[in-house]
């Protein structure tokens, strides 16, 4: 019947399903919040595990298919403290991974500075995935030109790179590497 009224229909080349926005209004309408936020937890995660593999080229027409629908999510996460989860964050680096694989810079730092905020909130400062989320944010500043705010970034990372890690792991000798091509470049 939904077919017959052209509100769900499937698309030949990929598959997939395609539903009506105002059938997608009324199937939401007619779910609770706590039941809204539980699908939406199910939807970050199936995103998650959709996400494209790594930064090649070959794999860009099936990250543009997947980019609206992770960007919705974002937008959830970012809305929503109940869904700032490890995993929300996971998706919003896999955007922004593809997103600065394309040079969309400015598009990826908001989701940068989210992912950032939710792992030192959930898992604390001196967790791995806080130090990639704290090194991710720092480098996209230092693409942007902006410097003085990625040098705080990457110092906090060598510090837990150092204390992780030590000294001579090849992880905190890049970090280190980092630092000081930003104090070089600022005049420190």
């Amino acid at each position: 019947m939904l077919r017959a009224y052209s509100l769900l229909s499937r698309d030949p080349q990929s598959g997939s399903l395609q539903v009506h926005r105002l059938v997608q209004a009324v199937l939401r309408d007619h779910l609770s919040r706590p039941e809204q936020l539980g699908w939406q937890q199910v939807v970050i995660a199936a995103l998650l595990l959709a996400a494209p593999p790594g930064d090649d080229v070959q794999h860009w027409p099936l990250d543009e298919q997947w980019l609206p629908h992770a960007r919705q999510a974002a937008a959830w996460v970012e809305a929503e403290p109940v869904l700032q989860t490890p995993i929300a964050a996971g998706l919003l680096d896999q955007v922004v991974r593809y997103l600065r694989a394309q040079g969309r810079y400015q598009a990826a730092l908001p989701l940068a500075e989210c992912s950032r905020s939710i792992r030192e909130r959930v898992l604390g400062s001196d967790y791995p995935d806080t130090a990639t989320a704290l090194n991710t944010l720092a480098l996209l500043y230092y693409t942007l030109g902006r410097l003085s705010d990625a040098l705080p970034l990457a110092k906090r990372v060598l510090a837990i790179h150092e204390r992780l890690l030590g000294p001579e792991h090849p992880m905190t000798q890049r970090s280190r590497d980092l630092v000081e091509q930003l104090r070089r470049q600022l005049g420190d």
